[in-house]
């Protein structure tokens, strides 16, 4: 059972990224403008383009705050839903051709050469595999793939947590963990995120079946994001130097965007079999609304 548990979990985590569906939620950021040309904020589109995304797909713990002990194991299956700003807009009096309302979510159902023009979902859907491992002193490992639904985006990562206080009858749980992610098949892009967390919870027997676990926490999540070159006006190259409108944006530095946000969640256990729901809330960041965010997962611990 173990071993058909895990390499089904290993199969979807490797399938994940390969589901590129219709790509509507692919990005152009060639339509967020030339940074070089004057007056231009593009950078700042860029920018905020990077927080949202990041924030959105960076996923907190997922679980409670104690640890599954030095010979304990979990794999998990389920889906995050992630709020963004699908309408933000950093206007600069003098928009893009193919980006007249100067929006940052330049997705590609968004083109004006669509049949049909569409902007980004207000909510990201994410299907994810999260695996859990247990190590001695209190100390475990975790990794989670995500993939980003209509896009050939997805996310990895690998993170810990070390319970500074676990497994008392009468106390809370209390942890400490730490997550580094990095998003793949970015186009025109590369974008990192790094997050450190603190949670509390306490778990409680109901009827000798089942276990209920309560738990809350904050988390800090620093954003990193750079651009590849990009030619912004790939319909008009001058042949004397077809190079002249290729510019990257300006880097997102990580120091200078870091982001709190807070969440609460409830696992059910039963035997092997666990549920686990969990709500997030992000504060407002760059002038935008604070954002919700909902994941659903169900697995097993062995």
């Amino acid at each position: 059972m173990m071993r058909f548990v895990l390499t089904t979990a290993l199969a979807c985590a490797f399938a994940v990224p390969s589901m590129a569906w219709a790509g509507r939620n692919d990005l152009e950021l060639y339509r967020l403008g030339n940074p070089k040309l004057p007056g231009s904020k593009a950078d700042e589109r860029f920018r905020l383009l990077m927080v949202d995304l990041g924030m959105a797909a960076t996923p907190t713990p997922g679980h409670p705050a104690e640890t599954l002990g030095r010979l304990g194991a979990s794999i998990e299956l389920g889906a995050r839903s992630a709020q963004i700003h699908p309408d933000a807009a950093v206007d600069d009096g003098n928009c893009p051709t193919l980006n007249q309302g100067c929006k940052v979510w330049v997705n590609e159902d968004s083109h004006p050469g669509r049949t049909v023009i569409q902007g980004a979902d207000p909510y990201l859907s994410m299907p994810m595999v999260h695996v859990r491992k247990g190590l001695p002193f209190s100390f475990e490992f975790d990794s989670k793939v995500q993939y980003i639904a209509f896009s050939e985006m997805y996310a990895a990562s690998a993170g810990f947590r070390w319970a500074l206080n676990e497994g008392w009858d009468f106390l809370p749980d209390v942890s400490v963990g730490g997550e580094a992610i990095k998003k793949k098949r970015n186009r025109d892009f590369g974008l990192t995120t790094a997050a450190l967390d603190v949670m509390i919870g306490k778990w409680f027997a109901v009827a000798g079946m089942v276990v209920l676990t309560p738990y809350a926490g904050w988390q800090r999540v620093w954003i990193s994001g750079v651009s590849e070159v990009i030619d912004f006006d790939p319909g008009m190259e001058d042949p004397a130097n077809p190079t002249d409108d290729d510019t990257i944006f300006s880097e997102v530095l990580m120091g200078k965007n870091a982001y709190d946000r807070f969440f609460l969640g409830l696992r059910v256990n039963s035997y092997l079999l666990q549920f686990l729901g969990e709500a997030t809330y992000t504060p407002s960041y760059l002038g935008q609304d604070p954002t919700l965010a909902f994941t659903a997962k169900i697995g097993i611990d062995f």
